[in-house]
């Protein structure tokens, strides 16, 4: 089997990417700090406020500080990506894939990357994208919205990672997308 494709990867390719992995991150991290923030709200409104009123504060806190921590990366990560593309005059490039027995093939930029299977860190399906880990944070993005036949590519690729990609390295819907 041979996968042979071209996608145009832009800026909302890569800030869906950055908040994808900003979300498998960092959910630790917003959760504790929601969990002290209802905490908090809790202990501050205990005794003056009723029960009711104590878990909606408590509610609102925990969708203000998870609503935070959203919009401010996403604000971050927006303007890093456009800073980027200013920089290099490049809003958006094309990426030719060639998946085939012997691994990965990426050309991109007038770069070439060649990755064996045994070299991917991880292979993850998304709802919108196929995710190839060349390291735990930097990936080729292949967007299932400009693939020629989405539901048979994508079923063609489930079947060759999992038969290639170690089952602990290996993220793929059983479905159709």
């Amino acid at each position: 089997m041979e996968y042979k494709a071209t996608f145009t990867i832009g800026e909302r390719d890569l800030v869906r990417f950055y908040m994808h992995q900003f979300w498998k991150n960092q959910m630790a991290s917003i959760v504790i700090f929601a969990v002290i923030g209802m905490l908090l709200s809790f202990l501050f409104a205990n005794g003056r406020v009723p029960a009711a009123g104590v878990a909606a504060v408590m509610a609102v806190t925990l969708c203000a500080v998870v609503g935070a921590f959203y919009l401010s990366y996403r604000f971050g990560i927006q303007r890093k990506v456009r800073k980027s593309a200013v920089k290099s005059g490049v809003s958006t490039y094309q990426q030719e894939v060639r998946i085939n027995g012997f691994g990965v093939r990426v050309e991109a930029q007038g770069k070439t990357g060649r990755l064996s299977f045994d070299k991917l860190v991880l292979v993850e399906e998304t709802k919108q994208y196929l995710y190839l880990y060349m390291t735990k944070e930097v990936a080729w993005l292949l967007p299932k919205d400009q693939m020629e036949h989405p539901e048979k590519d994508l079923a063609a690729l489930r079947e060759l990672f999992e038969k290639v990609i170690p089952a602990k390295q290996l993220r793929m819907k059983h479905h159709a997308a």
